[in-house]
């Protein structure tokens, strides 16, 4: 099964270099008792070179492109299966928010009532703060804004309609679906900026990643913030139950006590 996956994702990555039409291989053909792969990765990544060796032969490709325009073709993908080996081992764990529920860090789910105030959804608390992310209920199909802080820097995601405006540090970007923006101060790379169909992403390494859409905000933050985390989505030190805790560490009774308490700003 395995094997027979990873024929299906080569196949689709390398349609367009393909000799013959791989829909004429035979899908129940076995691959044999071996498979060998080399890659090479070339300009920065940006291309590789492939060579696949099995007991029906070998084949090579060279200067394939590493992003491949893969938007028509796939749905709104957010985690390669390394992260989703990483969530398996409770080793990063995110945090998603809709406008209706919380699912904390700590794999506890309640039910809330967002309001039209910013309330912080996700933080680091510690001495050394990393990043913060708001939310607030709007009016519209798509029911959330979003305020990311990150590095000392703002990205505002602003619903309109069917449509999201972008904001970083309050001057509009504008990302069609598969681009990207990497934001970079005094040669040193703060976030990268994506877009994946309908789906934003704000990546910065070894801090956070948040997954924005207008119907939920998903924030995966770095392990190193375990024990200092605050917001709605709980205080990420591995017991599900003390989620609701507030900003002078009192136990607070209910969903919307948290929302209250993690109010921001109207």
């Amino acid at each position: 099964n395995i094997l027979g996956k990873v024929r299906t994702a080569i196949k689709a990555g390398l349609l367009p270099y393909w000799d013959l039409d791989p829909d004429t291989i035979d899908a129940n053909d076995e691959v044999g008792p071996f498979v060998n792969i080399d890659l090479t990765l070339k300009d920065k990544e940006k291309f590789m070179d492939l060579q696949i060796e099995t007991r029906k032969g070998e084949e090579k490709w060279e200067d394939i492109p590493l992003r491949l325009n893969w938007s028509k073709m796939l749905r709104n993908l957010k985690f390669t299966n390394t992260f989703k080996r990483l969530f398996e081992l409770k080793i990063i764990n995110p945090c998603t928010v809709t406008s209706g529920s919380v699912r904390t860090n700590d794999n506890s789910t309640y039910t809330y009532e967002p309001n039209s105030c910013w309330t912080l959804a996700s933080a680091t608390c510690g001495p050394k703060p990393v990043y913060a992310v708001f939310t607030k209920k709007v009016g519209g199909p798509l029911p959330l804004a979003s305020i990311i802080y990150l590095g000392g820097h703002k990205i505002e995601f602003t619903p309109s309609g069917d449509a999201i405006g972008v904001t970083v540090n309050d001057q509009p970007v504008n990302l069609a679906p598969g681009e990207q923006m990497e934001h970079v101060v005094d040669g040193v790379e703060i976030f990268q900026l994506f877009r994946w169909g309908s789906t934003y992403n704000v990546y910065s390494s070894l801090r956070m990643w948040a997954a924005y859409d207008g119907n939920f905000v998903e924030v995966v933050p770095a392990p190193s913030t375990k024990g200092q985390h605050c917001g709605i989505c709980g205080n990420y030190n591995r017991n599900k139950w003390d989620e609701f805790v507030g900003k002078d560490m009192e136990q607070l009774s209910s969903a919307q006590e948290m929302v209250e308490n993690w109010k921001w700003q109207c």
